[in-house]
């Protein structure tokens, strides 16, 4: 069941008309690829779920998301890093490797980070 947060965070980024991306919550590579997304979108909302929510919900898959990263695809995506081979490609750009060891290191490419300290994130 996705929670009433997740709902607000999703409503309060269209609203205030911030980029919105979608990371998984349950490995720290997700968190990685959040927090990525932060460092180059610093005013941005991040909806963190697992795998099992966006099978399941109406909301993830009916929202336009700007960036997913270590997730299925929920359908409307702009931007997706992920290296599940499992995970079926639909974004408008897709940052898709099996072989990657981690999508971090995909969403550190599709963001175009090269700092540092990202790239620390990502080790």
């Amino acid at each position: 069941m996705l929670s009433i947060i997740r709902i607000l965070q999703i409503v309060k980024a269209k609203v205030m008309r911030r980029r919105l991306a979608l990371s998984d919550i349950s490995d720290v590579d997700g968190i990685v690829s959040a927090a990525l997304y932060k460092r180059k979108y610093r005013d941005s909302i991040v909806v963190l779920a697992s795998p099992v929510d966006v099978g399941r919900s109406l909301i993830i898959k009916s929202t336009k998301w700007d960036f997913v990263s270590d997730l299925p695809c929920p359908g409307r995506v702009e931007v997706r890093a992920d290296h599940h081979i499992t995970n079926r490609p639909c974004a408008r750009r897709e940052f898709y490797d099996p072989k990657a060891p981690c999508a971090a290191l995909l969403a550190l490419r599709a963001l175009g980070l090269r700092d540092d300290i990202s790239k620390d994130l990502v080790k």
